[in-house]
This record gives C-alpha cells, structure tokens and sequence, in this order.
C-alpha cells in the first residue's frame, strides 16, 4: 500500500536543500501597470526553460488601498539529481487604481524578492534508506563538489541577472 501511495501520488519530501540567495529585493514607489511586471519576469522566466508555478495570490482590500501577495516557484531540472529553483514574490500594499494613457495603472508600494536554492537528490531517491543517505553524503561531499559549486555560481548569476533586469525594469517606465 505504501509503495502505491509513493508512485501514484505527490510525494511533498524534498531533497537537500542548499540556499544560494536567501533573499534580495527590488522596491518600487510609484505608478506601474501590474500585467507588464508580471508579463516582463514571466518572459525572463520562460525564455531561460524553467518551468513556472504561482503557488499563492492574496489581494486584501483596506482603507488605505489594496494588498497584494504573488509568489511564483520556478525550476529547471539540470540533471537526474539537481534541479535550481528561484522563488519570485511580488509584494504590493496600498495599491490604488489610477488611469493610465493606455492601461490601468496601481499606485503604492511594490516590491519585488528573489530567493534561489540548489535541490539535489530532488526526486528523493537516495533519501529512502538511511544508508542510501549516507552515500549520497559522501559522493556530494568528495566526488561532486565541483559540480555543485559551478552550479551553485551558475544559479546565483541567473538570480542577480533577473534581479538586475526588474531593476532596469523599474527604471526605464514611464507612464
């Protein structure tokens, strides 16, 4: 029954997580269109093969304006054993409708975080079995540390890239 469960359902175990950027933000104060930002990082996304999950939306209304909370998880499987994945929330808070010359534009505070993490053994394979565990230990360890390390520099540069593109984002609108 248990071997059924695991191969025709979602398993939520993940394998080892190794954090490359905890967090870095972009913040924004001002008029933007929403759809172009959100349109703008699914793009970026997209174009470089990883897939892409909105895993949260929450709009509070309040006195003040609108609330919005987005997260999106994107990943890209490397090989059979590592996959990078980038979580991008996009945060707004008192967000007010306001006319724009072509679009509907919000008002408020945006911010935009980035977080990116390595996940070996992402399909939990060598995690089955304490001494499957323990090997997999020891071959990340001493036999695949400079693979791991070129990964972990490779995620780290697409994160601050994509980073570094919002910002320019953010700049260069005009409404």
């Amino acid at each position: 029954m248990k071997r059924f469960i695991k191969e025709h359902f979602f398993d939520f175990n993940m394998g080892e997580i190794d954090y490359v950027i905890p967090s870095v933000n972009v913040d924004w104060e001002g008029k933007l269109d929403l759809r172009e930002i959100y349109s703008f990082c699914k793009k970026w996304i997209l174009e470089r093969k990883y897939d892409l999950s909105e895993n949260e939306y929450h709009n509070d209304e309040t006195e003040k304006g609108n609330n919005i909370r987005i997260k999106w998880w994107a990943f890209k499987k490397i090989d059979d054993y590592t996959r990078f994945n980038i979580d991008v929330i996009f945060t707004g808070k008192n967000l007010k409708q306001v006319a724009g010359k072509k679009n509907v534009l919000f008002s408020g505070s945006f911010n935009v975080q980035f977080e990116s993490y390595l996940e070996r053994d992402y399909e939990n394979i060598w995690a089955s079995k304490p001494w499957r565990k323990f090997v997999r230990e020891i071959m990340d360890k001493f036999f695949h540390k400079g693979k791991f390390e070129k990964y972990h520099e490779e995620l780290k540069e697409e994160t601050l890239t994509l980073r570094d593109s919002v910002k320019r984002f953010f700049n260069a609108v005009e409404y």
